[in-house]
């Protein structure tokens, strides 16, 4: 989720620009759970001279949907925390020197993260409805070169936001003329009212109900063939973990419906014209993974879903990709937050992740929320965080932007220590059987990881024990296995003793 600031895009507000819309003029999600205490502010230590040597992660691709769960060629569970790379200016796909420079990737790898959500642009890779621009797709093949090179597994995100973002070519022409302005009310919400304005709406409906006006065809089956090009390729690239068909969906002027009593109808033609962007990157690539946004899952209202819209046995399963959101995005300070706010923001986390599971039950695939965080306030990314670990999630934070120094994140405006400390943490990248239980304390350093090894993978648990996290270095005790890396290894790796059900590691900081 993205806002324009000048010709820079920076990070923005809530989980749909509908729902933002209408939450402006109404308290919605009902009651609130009691208002517990807010999650403590911390802080990531100065790292004077590290002690943890920084280490790569070690992806065995190409990554596989196995019941639900991601899984590594070795048969691991792996478990993704990124970022979003997406440049929303001319090249419109991240460069190599700034965007994701050296000291970008270096700071990728030496904080933990093994991902990266790269954003690329149709109208980029289609100036036309019929032609695939040759060199922006060989930029983007240089840059998921560069990713893996580094050992970062890849998500390819086919982004827009408020239409912004799909080709001129896309736009019907009876909307051409149309204002491209919100209605007057809706102005207060700020730049995500452009959702709510007569182009908007007009270019939405359009597109889902699947109007032949892209050179004969529908938008989406052009789309259909400019991703097929991507996929193609790509489809050797063992990093590169699938294809995001498109950012944030919008309902068009189905969307109060949606929020107030579900919208079976609407979803009905998303998934109709998610499915004639799949066919042809299957075609194309038929083992490589495809991700999928519904309307905003949020669960404020009415409950929302997308039905499965690929073949069976077409491929693998669709994942969910999905975003969250809840406080001060686009701004917010560095304080602890009231409890109410606090029990907010978990209720809200709570029903989208709630939500998250049941749509992905219904395609068979993995899930992964790909947008969170964004603010300043550092609630967003405590409590969300928190949440992920419970469920073994994936996730990409919102979002890596040219680090003015490798050791700090940087958007428009540094993030904070106390957002950074929640996201550069201890977790379990790839796991050699089913994850059990996994937390991790911001405050403290200690992680903890337990999981039922599988005697048919021959390959090390892999635990990501950043350098900022473990300024002074860290003490590991394993129950049911062994530490097989170096001391203090940025990537604690973990055998199995012969015979364990149960393997059990514990990470102190020092």
């Amino acid at each position: 989720m993205t806002s324009r600031t000048g010709h820079e895009w920076t990070a923005r507000g809530s989980a749909s620009a509908a729902a933002l819309a209408l939450t402006a003029f109404a308290t919605i999600g009902g009651a609130l759970p009691g208002c517990a205490p807010a999650p403590p502010v911390v802080a990531l230590a100065p790292l004077g001279t590290p002690v943890v040597a920084p280490a790569p992660p070690a992806p065995a691709g190409p990554i596989r949907f196995v019941d639900g769960r991601l899984v590594d060629r070795s048969g691991r569970e792996v478990l993704l925390h990124g970022v979003n790379v997406v440049r929303k200016s001319p090249p419109f796909i991240a460069d190599l020197t700034s965007d994701l420079g050296p000291a970008e990737i270096d700071y990728l790898v030496n904080s933990g993260f093994n991902a990266v959500r790269l954003g690329v642009w149709f109208p980029a890779l289609m100036p036309t409805p019929t032609t695939i621009d040759s060199d922006y797709l060989a930029q983007v093949v240089d840059v998921v070169d560069a990713l893996e090179a580094a050992g970062l597994w890849v998500l390819l995100d086919f982004h827009q936001d408020v239409w912004w973002g799909l080709p001129d070519w896309a736009i019907p022409a009876d909307a051409r003329g149309l204002s491209d302005q919100p209605p007057e009310w809706a102005k207060v919400i700020g730049w995500a009212a452009g959702y709510l304005s007569p182009r908007s709406m007009r270019s939405w409906d359009s597109f889902l109900r699947g109007e032949p006006i892209a050179a004969g065809t529908s938008v989406a089956h052009r789309l259909g063939e400019g991703a097929a090009a991507l996929a193609d390729a790509v489809r050797e690239h063992a990093g590169v973990i699938g294809i995001e068909l498109l950012n944030e969906p919008f309902p068009g002027s189905d969307v109060v419906t949606c929020l107030l009593s579900g919208c079976p109808d609407a979803e009905a033609r998303l998934a109709a014209r998610y499915g004639e962007m799949s066919a042809p990157i299957r075609a194309a690539a038929p083992m490589l993974p495809i991700w999928a946004e519904p309307f905003a899952p949020t669960e404020l209202i009415a409950s929302s879903s997308l039905r499965p819209f690929t073949e069976p046995g077409s491929g693998p399963p669709v994942g969910l990709a999905w975003h969250l959101y809840c406080q001060d995005t686009d701004g917010g300070a560095t304080a602890p937050s009231d409890p109410a706010t606090a029990a907010k923001c978990s209720d809200r986390f709570a029903r989208g992740l709630a939500a998250g599971r049941r749509i992905a039950a219904r395609h068979g695939g993995p899930r992964m929320v790909d947008e969170f965080g964004a603010s300043a306030n550092p609630i967003d990314a405590t409590l969300f965080a928190e949440a992920a670990d419970r469920e073994h999630l994936s996730w990409m934070y919102w979002h890596l932007a040219p680090a003015a120094e490798a050791s700090t994140l940087h958007t428009d405006s540094a993030i904070p220590d106390e957002v950074e400390a929640q996201i550069v943490r201890a977790y379990a990248q790839a796991t050699a059987g089913r994850v059990v239980d996994s937390s991790f304390d911001p405050g403290t350093g200690a992680f903890r990881l337990t999981y039922r090894p599988d005697p048919d993978i021959d390959a090390r648990t892999a635990i990501a024990l950043p350098t900022r996290v473990y300024p002074r270095g860290y003490d590991a005790v394993v129950t049911g296995g062994a530490i097989t890396s170096s001391p203090q290894s940025g990537v604690a790796t973990v055998r199995t003793s012969p015979g364990a059900e149960l393997v059990e590691v514990r990470v102190t900081r020092r």
